[in-house]
């Protein structure tokens, strides 16, 4: 299940440079029942979940990838621009669809990459790369690049 925490950390603390950030929260918190829904009826199958939730008015394909990593922050990936341009020149995924059947195929994709790397933290400790680096990392190195290609 989705709650107001889950949308608030996805705007607030993952996608606060986005092109209208705060309205997009509000909207998906204006519509929270209708989101809610959705996650009722297809909370365990992530390619049916994302084509309801990108169905909804005002929800496309980034917000609804979004709203299911604020879920799943370790199995799901939010693929904005950066980040599906990332995965592309990294040659992680061969191409940008992740509607109609392929988005829990790009997200195991994108896990597994993550699952070939550790991070060291400041204090020297090692822990797990995880999707929320990936995506972080993601925007660091493709903010400059040109032709930036989000999901389709």
């Amino acid at each position: 299940m989705i709650y107001p925490n889950d949308i608030h950390r996805l705007f607030d603390d993952l996608w606060p440079a986005m092109h209208a950030s705060s309205l997009h929260k509000q909207h998906c918190i204006s519509i929270l029942p209708h989101i809610e829904s959705c996650f009722r009826k297809w909370g365990d199958n992530y390619d049916f979940l994302l084509d309801g939730l990108s169905s909804l008015d005002g929800i496309g394909l980034t917000i609804a990838s979004g709203l299911i990593w604020s879920t799943d922050p370790m199995e799901a990936v939010p693929f904005d621009k950066f980040t599906m341009t990332y995965a592309l020149t990294e040659r992680i995924l061969r191409n940008e669809h992740i509607s109609g059947g392929h988005y829990a195929d790009a997200c195991q994709k994108i896990v597994a990459y993550c699952d070939g790397f550790t991070m060291t933290e400041a204090d020297g400790i090692e822990r797990v790369y995880e999707v929320e680096d990936f995506v972080r990392e993601a925007r660091e190195k493709m903010i400059d690049f040109p032709g930036l290609l989000g999901p389709k």
